[in-house]
């Protein structure tokens, strides 16, 4: 059963952020990831929450994300990320089987 990545992202500093974005495709290339959406203009239907960006991964697997994620490459370049902006992220588990 596959797993989804959400990360809500709130800029504080985009220079740093930015450094992490323009590694990051590098780290992520290999890692049997998939970034499925990236919007820097995310429409708000319901809640508070208003970040300026949000992030959708999709990971094969539970150990697959987070063979990526707690990896020493991303973690490294994670610095800039955490420097540059506030970020929640989530782990969702794929639904088996999906609705429709």
């Amino acid at each position: 059963m596959g797993v989804f990545v959400l990360a809500s992202v709130r800029f504080r500093d985009r220079a740093r952020y930015d450094a992490y974005q323009a590694r990051f495709a590098g780290v992520f290339a290999g890692c049997g990831g998939t970034v499925l959406a990236a919007d820097e203009a995310p429409l708000r239907l319901e809640g508070d929450d208003s970040p300026d960006k949000i992030v959708l991964m999709q990971f094969d697997s539970l150990d697959q994300a987070s063979s990526f994620l707690l990896s020493e490459e991303y973690l490294t370049i994670s610095r800039d990320r955490e420097a540059g902006a506030v970020t929640t992220t989530h782990l969702i588990r794929a639904l088996d089987p999906p609705i429709r």
